[in-house]
């Protein structure tokens, strides 16, 4: 049968596995594939830098005049306005264009405009958007308070908006951006019962606010403590504007630059222990008085352990996932007492880490019932001929079960039998068993009892490790 000859589902079927640059070529071959393929080339996330925003929009045009609607089709448009060598289009020129795009994608489910300030005002911005009635995700970079109003009204579907402010979190980064900080609530206001998942690089939340009820992911990289919590600490505004929240991110504390604690975070090691006993003790009166999460949270995210314990929440968190183990016993101890975790994700940044801070913590982990998996992730320099059987020991009065070790490649996998048997025979409750090489590469093994009671450890294919890692949320990303 000859290839033109097939069904066009049949066509769509084969192209489905065709890059978009090979699609392309088969659409100019003849008239037959243009019509059947056409609607493939704006599948999946479209990106386009500010060079390719004419040719787009000329072919959308183009193709609508022809009948050939592909709004239906497009469904998510990243749109790159940085500078680029080549770039024939001036920012006004380029503002014009994409509203013109936009006026043929009325069917977008999600858009992406970085450096939204170089191509639109907030007018330009706000009209730009009322142009899609279906939008559901939102990401916008580099806006300031002059945008606080430019959803008003319009994108009546929205569930997701990513919002990133004019500087990023880095050193004098909030410090530069705090003249400009958009506050995401207000931005929010005609959205409060449609939101569910909102992520802000710079938060400085509102003392009294309504609260997004329905919003159930949070992402905050730096929270910034506003004066009129500075008696109550950082947990009283998010319990109170997002009291149904599951998953909750925040990244970086910072408080008013009237603090110390600017100065003393910049060396980790001299933050004194009651600067952060003091703002748990703030926390724990508040929610004496007013309560907490009622349901708890699935999984709470920081850096910094040592911010899981200035926060201070007093609530079931199912997962709790840190990038910096440092601390003190009797913080560990508190944090996990506190929020009664089934699950912990730890990084060991370096062996000094590991001796000052890991003991203890372990410690904590072996007095802690509820606990019954651990993601560890270990730096490259780490030796885990060495390191895994001092783990092994410490917990082995734990309730741990799920155990997932996150091993530079480097040390080579061929030795990961010799370290399963150095961990399995110090833990009494451990059912299963990884040793994860980047995720590419992963040994596995699950404890089979027999009917005759006799216990034994198999070596679980790596698709099934994959699947099993998946499902409990032990992977590591990145």
């Amino acid at each position: 049968m000859p290839f033109c000859d097939l069904n066009h589902d049949v066509l769509s079927y084969i192209a489905n596995y065709l890059h978009r640059s090979d699609i392309s070529a088969l659409t100019k071959t003849c008239g037959l594939l243009h019509d059947s393929l056409l609607h493939l080339l704006v599948r999946g996330r479209v990106g386009l830098r500010k060079r390719n925003f004419y040719s787009f929009y000329t072919f959308m045009r183009q193709e609508a005049r022809r009948s050939l609607l592909l709004s239906p089709h497009l469904q998510s448009l990243v749109f790159y306005t940085i500078n680029e060598r080549g770039g024939d289009l001036t920012f006004a020129e380029a503002t014009s264009v994409v509203m013109r795009v936009l006026q043929l994608s009325s069917h977008l489910t999600s858009l992406t405009i970085h450096s939204a300030d170089l191509l639109f005002t907030p007018r330009e911005l706000h009209d730009s958007l009322a142009l899609l009635p279906c939008l559901e995700e939102l990401a916008v970079d580099t806006l300031t308070s002059m945008y606080q109003d430019v959803l008003v009204g319009i994108a009546p579907r929205l569930r997701t908006v990513h919002l990133r402010p004019l500087h990023g979190c880095g050193p004098g980064g909030p410090q530069r951006s705090r003249a400009h900080m958009m506050d995401p609530i207000s931005f929010l206001c005609t959205h409060r019962t449609s939101i569910t998942s909102l992520s802000v690089s710079l938060a400085r939340l509102p003392a009294y606010s309504p609260p997004l009820a329905n919003l159930r992911q949070l992402s905050i990289s730096c929270l910034w403590l506003s004066t009129a919590d500075y008696e109550s600490g950082w947990l009283p505004p998010l319990v109170r504007l997002f009291p149904n929240v599951e998953r909750l991110e925040v990244l970086t504390l910072i408080e008013p630059s009237s603090s110390p604690r600017q100065k003393e975070l910049a060396t980790l090691g001299e933050v004194p222990v009651r600067t952060a006993d003091a703002w748990y003790a703030k926390a724990k009166a508040w929610q004496a008085r007013h309560g907490t999460w009622t349901n708890g949270l699935r999984y709470l995210c920081t850096r910094l352990l040592l911010d899981v314990y200035q926060l201070g929440p007093s609530c079931h968190i199912s997962h709790i996932h840190v990038d910096s183990t440092y601390g003190t016993r009797s913080m560990y101890d508190a944090v996990l007492s506190d929020t009664r975790p089934r699950k912990v994700s730890l990084t060991v940044g370096s062996t000094a880490d590991f001796d000052r801070d890991i003991p203890s913590l372990l410690a904590a982990i072996s007095h802690t019932p509820s606990l019954t998996h651990i993601t560890l992730r270990l730096a490259h320099e780490f030796d885990p001929g060495a390191t895994l059987p001092k783990i092994g020991e410490q917990l082995r009065a734990s309730s741990i079960s799920h155990l997932a070790l996150h091993i530079d490649p480097k040390n080579v996998p061929s030795r990961a039998l010799m370290y399963q048997t150095s961990i399995v025979q110090a833990i009494p409750s451990l059912r299963m068993l990884f040793f994860d090489f980047t995720f590419r590469r992963i040994k596995a093994w699950e404890r089979v009892e027999t009917a005759q009671g006799e216990v034994r450890w198999e070596q679980l294919p790596a698709a099934r490790a994959r699947e099993v890692m998946s499902a409990e949320d032990m992977v590591v990303q990145g």
